[in-house]
């Protein structure tokens, strides 16, 4: 799990966890080749979806499990888009 730039949420495989609701039994580690994926997405893709602009984390990660043909998880595309 890593900090996000808000010091009261981490970035979870889950999304953003509050760190009041941290719990390490259930929240899933980020993946490094999960970020790696949507980093190179977002690479490709980042100036197409930033004018659309009302799409969330989660649709996006779906874009990238179409076009990667592979699960990535909602924090890792959250990770990568704060990277």
């Amino acid at each position: 799990m890593l900090r996000s730039g808000r010091k009261d949420f981490m970035i979870s495989g889950d999304g953003l966890i509050p760190n009041s609701e941290l719990d390490s039994n259930r929240d899933r580690p980020l993946i490094p080749d999960e970020i790696e994926t949507c980093e190179e997405w977002l690479t490709e893709y980042s100036e197409t979806y930033s004018k659309i602009g009302n799409e969330s984390s989660y649709s996006l990660k779906h874009r990238v499990e179409d076009w990667a043909d592979t699960y990535v998880s909602n924090g890792a595309f959250i990770q990568a888009a704060h990277n």
